[in-house]
């Protein structure tokens, strides 16, 4: 059956834990635990009231009640289990994978374990299943039911450990789940299990209940022994037969900051492109000026299907920039293209670290335009109001020679559309953005029709009082067009936010 590794956590500083094991990495909870793949016939073991930690290895802190949950579906009738003393040879040897954590070792050998517990179980739906309450360490677990049978590793544990990623290290941090205290003590070994079980590194807990390890991407898990006691750590065993494998800890790569821009956003072809880069390699945001070379790339189009129109190496400058241009070719195609540019020797195709940066992409459009004579430009007294305000919107035309666009005639809408009060949490201006139209698909029209400039290319349009539909807040928006002889269009948009009241009151804590 296929099996995945289940979520799992201890919260360490509180009285109450649960589980043996807490994973992190740049606070990115990490699976444990193997589970039974969906389908029909299928039995889930999860661990105690913990409904995500399920399957093949399920962590028990000593302090949580030792049972576990059974779920079943289109399984029914008595089931046999018997709960074995295992060892940490049976554990590491049920974890060994090949390269894509797919399982090499699904059975167990029951036969060489000591049995600690038989019992018959009642299986029909959702049930619990109480282990021994002096079986402690590392146990094996066998239910068998018809043609149905389901193994899985239970670690009853008093330690629990924390895994961080330090300066291309691994840092350990174990603590008593009785006493709530660090554990001074105790051997730390990490575990490669790619096709066969190799010993990486071993280190001891200090006083401060600490160890250190080196980081390395073939560090699967990690095994704490402090006496009796077994604790177990997932580190980069993240799934097992899922046909996948992601590394949540490994060495850093090479990591650059960029700040990369064209001179205009858009061009027609047999323009020129003046692009420019400003670029930084970081070390956890310890920034300095990088050497070498960058290549620069400009394309259309994705992956195998991109069209690349120019590729170019630059030396990167004393002061960590690089500048070039590109006329573009007369008959270029239209459309968006991206530049990309990245510093030469840092490309990795098998770092695949998300927070790793080797290269920056921006785009830009390449079309068939003209440039109008004149603009248009909406302003109000302020971008937010309150239902029964008046609201007057000031339109200004003018040519880029300075001189006003006397006596245009300006044609505009004004719809609305509800406002979900987001200020509670974001503020109000970033929703306010006037490229966005609202009231296009579910909000209404206030009113449309023309309006004349005076001589000094000004107009004034006065909406009123402004209202809140059905006690909803409401966004304004209103959209101005102009076109001369020429028949060259220009246009404009303004939004403002209408409260309902003066003041909200909203709930926080994000509970239904």
């Amino acid at each position: 059956m296929k099996k995945y590794l289940s979520h799992c956590a201890v919260v360490a500083m509180i009285a109450v834990l649960s589980l043996a094991i807490f994973l992190t990495n740049l606070d990115k909870e990490q699976n444990a635990g193997l589970a039974q793949a969906a389908g029909a016939p299928a039995i889930y073991l999860r661990g105690g009231d913990y409904r995500y930690s399920a399957g093949g290895v399920i962590p028990l802190a000593v302090t949580d009640e030792p049972y576990l949950t059974i779920d079943a579906y289109d399984v029914s009738g008595t089931a046999e289990v018997k709960i074995y003393q295992a060892d940490k040879d049976t554990l590491l040897n049920w974890l060994v994978h090949d390269e894509k954590n797919n399982q090499l070792n699904k059975e167990i050998n029951f036969s060489s374990l000591r049995l600690l517990a038989a019992s018959q179980e009642k299986i029909d739906g959702q049930s619990k299943m109480s282990l021994p309450n002096e079986a402690k360490g590392i146990l094996a677990v066998n239910l068998k039911i018809g043609d149905t049978q389901v193994n899985t590793i239970v670690i009853r544990s008093q330690t629990g450990v924390v895994v961080k990623e330090g300066d291309n290290e691994l840092v350990f941090w174990a603590q008593d789940f009785k006493t709530k205290k660090s554990v001074p003590q105790g051997k730390l070994s990490l575990y490669g299990l790619l096709k066969v079980r190799r010993l990486l590194a071993t280190a001891v807990f200090d006083n401060e209940g600490i160890a250190h390890a080196p980081l390395s991407a073939e560090a699967d898990v990690g095994l704490i022994e402090n006496g009796p006691d077994v604790a177990f750590i997932l580190i980069n065993l993240d799934y097992l037969n899922d046909n996948y494998r992601y590394e949540s800890f490994k060495p850093r790569g090479p990591n650059a900051k960029y700040f990369l821009f064209t001179d205009r956003p858009v061009y027609q072809p047999g323009d020129t492109l003046y692009f420019k880069a400003i670029v930084r390699s970081d070390n956890d945001a310890v920034y300095s000026l990088p050497q070498g070379l960058a290549k620069v790339e400009i394309y259309k189009g994705y992956s195998d299907e991109k069209t690349v129109i120019f590729s170019k190496t630059h030396q990167v400058s004393a002061q960590g920039t690089l500048n070039g241009e590109l006329k573009l070719p007369e008959d270029v195609s239209t459309g968006s293209y991206s530049l990309k540019t990245e510093l030469v020797g840092t490309a990795n195709a098998d770092n695949d670290n998300w927070w790793t940066e080797t290269s920056q992409t921006i785009s830009f459009l390449v079309e068939y335009y003209q440039k109008p004579e004149y603009g248009l430009d909406i302003t109000s007294d302020r971008d937010e109001y309150v239902a029964g305000d008046q609201l007057l919107f000031n339109i200004k035309g003018a040519y880029f020679s300075g001189q006003p666009l006397a006596r245009g005639q300006v044609s505009y809408q004004v719809s609305s559309d509800d406002f979900y009060a987001y200020g509670y949490y974001e503020d109000a201006a970033s929703v306010l953005n006037s490229k966005y139209r609202y009231g296009y698909w579910s909000g209404g029209l206030i009113k449309e029709g023309e309006v004349e400039l005076n001589e000094k290319g000004l107009a004034v349009i006065d909406l009123g009082k402004t209202t809140a539909r059905n006690g909803q807040s409401q966004v304004y928006s209103i959209e101005v067009s102009y076109k001369d002889e020429s028949n060259k269009p220009v246009f404009d948009r303004k939004n403002v936010l209408v409260y309902n009241g003066e003041f909200g009151i909203y709930r926080t804590d994000w509970q239904y």
